[in-house]
């Protein structure tokens, strides 16, 4: 329920800042009658404002301060992997040396009780 509180209040707020940022929509809206039309007219407004909400995030990625900073995460995260393979790959030796021992151990004890009852 929260989301959709959040995603309404931010509907909400993006609606509110159309009509106070933008004096054109503001005229446009008073001289409509039908509703349909004034969806219409919000409608184009907002697709206008997605399409250059668009274009900014494209040249903010684009960027080459952004473009860097996804270079150094991505050798962070590849020393971070680095690692936990490195560790994964001692654990599972270990696993693999326990489970050996375990399972001489299971064996010899199956030998002498199978030994015993065949006595």
């Amino acid at each position: 329920m929260k989301k959709l509180n959040f995603l309404i209040g931010a509907i909400g707020g993006m609606f509110g800042g159309l009509l106070l940022s933008n004096k054109k929509l503001r005229t446009d809206l008073k001289k409509v009658d039908d509703p349909k039309e004034a969806a219409k007219i919000i409608g184009k407004e907002i697709q206008r404002g997605g399409k250059e909400v668009a274009k900014e995030a494209k040249q903010w990625f684009e960027s080459e301060k952004t473009q860097k900073g996804i270079r150094s995460w991505k050798r962070f995260m590849g020393k971070k992997w680095e690692g936990i393979t490195t560790e994964a790959e001692h654990i599972a030796a270990d696993a693999a040396k326990t489970a050996k021992v375990k399972a001489g151990e299971a064996y010899d004890k199956a030998k002498e009780t199978i030994e015993r009852k065949m006595r």
